[in-house]
């Protein structure tokens, strides 16, 4: 587990490590943030239970993001390491935060709990409803979403279900290539979301200086 610059938590823990199962598909595509930040890119995905202990270990009540650098809720990541990871994050003090491209694989979690935030990125148009289906159904049950359209990379704002969500980042790609949104992108998805904890990043910040400074968390983390 180690402290993160990632802005909307505190600490990252990656009990999973390897090349995300995601990357080269149409899931992901060839753009992946944490590729370079990633020691263990050329490896398959093996698991690391060691991690679940420094979880476990830490008294001081924190936000922690579960799987920063490999998606653990890829199809590809066998059933019995995600329930050991989802056992721990039940039992954690802390708040949980989880993030994937796959949100349908949250079903299979089956057990809610007040700690845990299921979060789903979807940086276009394609995904974007979809997700938000599958949003809403795990609120029904009890549990608490949040949406990430980081990077906003084309207009997703009308294809949004702002009760799909407790909260929503924004984040523009970084890197060699990165696709440049466009403002008006993003002032969609803040009145679409209005009246929702709303968590525009640094990257897109120093773009767009001029842009609300909307930096609330739907677990009221203070940045």
């Amino acid at each position: 587990m180690k402290k993160s610059k990632i802005e909307w938590t505190e600490f990252t823990a990656n009990p999973i490590r390897g090349r995300c199962p995601h990357f080269g598909t149409a899931m992901c595509g060839t753009y992946c943030y944490a590729r370079k930040r990633n020691p263990n890119w050329d490896k398959k995905p093996f698991f690391v239970p060691g991690v679940l202990d420094g979880i476990n270990k830490r008294k001081k009540s924190a936000t922690i993001f579960i799987g920063s650098v490999i998606d653990i809720w890829a199809d590809a990541i066998p059933d019995k390491i995600l329930k050991e990871i989802y056992g721990t994050a039940i039992a954690a003090m802390h708040t949980i935060l989880f993030c994937t491209k796959n949100p349908s694989r949250y079903y299979s979690a089956q057990i809610v709990s007040s700690n845990i935030w299921f979060g789903a990125s979807t940086p276009d148009a394609s995904k974007a409803a979809t997700f938000c289906d599958t949003l809403s159904i795990l609120r029904s049950h009890g549990a608490q979403t949040y949406l990430s359209a980081e990077p906003l990379m084309e207009p997703i704002a009308k294809y949004l279900d702002p009760e799909a969500y407790g909260g929503i980042i924004i984040g523009a790609m970084t890197g060699t290539g990165s696709v440049k949104p466009k403002k008006q992108w993003v002032l969609d998805i803040i009145t679409v979301s209005t009246g929702k904890p709303i968590f525009i990043k640094d990257n897109l910040l120093s773009i767009y200086p001029d842009l609300p400074r909307l930096r609330e968390t739907a677990w009221a983390l203070k940045k």
